[in-house]
């Protein structure tokens, strides 16, 4: 097992290496969004257990998160948490 993450992990390294655009997108496309659920919305950790659960949950926080985004763009800004 830890020979296959160690393999895997080498493989995952050489394919970014080469592809610098892929890193670059990700952080634009991914991570912001991430961030923004964790620190404006205070989500850290799932209230439920189980995949279907966490996926309903998760369905929720980024519906919400999405639905807030769209809000504020119409002009009218909410503060979450503030």
């Amino acid at each position: 097992m830890i020979y296959e993450d160690r393999i895997f992990k080498e493989e995952y390294r050489k394919l970014l290496k080469d592809n610098i655009a892929l890193i670059k997108k990700r952080k634009t496309a991914l991570e912001p969004m991430f961030g923004n659920v964790k620190e404006r919305h205070r989500f850290r950790r799932f209230m439920l257990r189980g995949l279907e659960k966490v996926k309903s949950e998760w369905s929720l926080v980024t519906t919400t998160a999405n639905l807030l985004k769209f809000w504020n763009m119409t002009g009218k800004k909410v503060l979450v948490n503030g």
